[in-house]
């Protein structure tokens, strides 16, 4: 068995964080970012979207993580614009086309969250880094991770 192979089957977050950080990923406080208010409320949509579009360019895909008091609450990837949007309206909608625990979790976690972002084009990329950091942040809520 390999010292990788090792370290893998022993699940050591020491590893997967030291290596993030070699390659910067890991602090994630350095990421860009920028603050939203999650009310609960359709009324200010155009307001939350307005602050996602002067933050984020459209079709721009990568990592992000939504923290409230240094607590990390949800961490995701996709395409940023798109996904910050959809959670804005699963803390107020019923629509069913949203997973009903994602509706739920956005809906009892309302307020102001600080959103850090990174962008990353290649969608494996993503996926692997949503997985290593979920694996090592532990956010509140853990969606499905495809």
């Amino acid at each position: 068995m390999t010292e990788l192979e090792k370290m893998l089957l022993t699940n050591n977050k020491e590893f997967f964080r030291k290596l993030l950080e070699k390659y910067n990923i890991l602090p994630f406080t350095n990421w860009n970012n920028f603050k939203i208010s999650h009310i609960g409320s359709s009324r200010d949509r155009e307001i939350i979207f307005d602050e996602i579009g002067r933050n984020i360019d459209e079709k721009v895909c990568g990592l992000y993580i939504y923290v409230r008091n240094g607590k990390i609450f949800y961490l995701g990837e996709g395409s940023l614009r798109e996904r910050l949007r959809t959670h804005y309206h699963e803390s107020y909608s019923k629509d069913k086309r949203f997973l009903k625990k994602h509706r739920e979790f956005f809906s009892k976690n309302l307020g102001e969250f600080k959103i850090y972002y990174t962008i990353y084009d290649d969608k494996k990329i993503r996926q692997l880094l949503e997985s290593l950091l979920t694996f090592i942040l532990q956010p509140v809520f853990i969606g499905d991770i495809d």
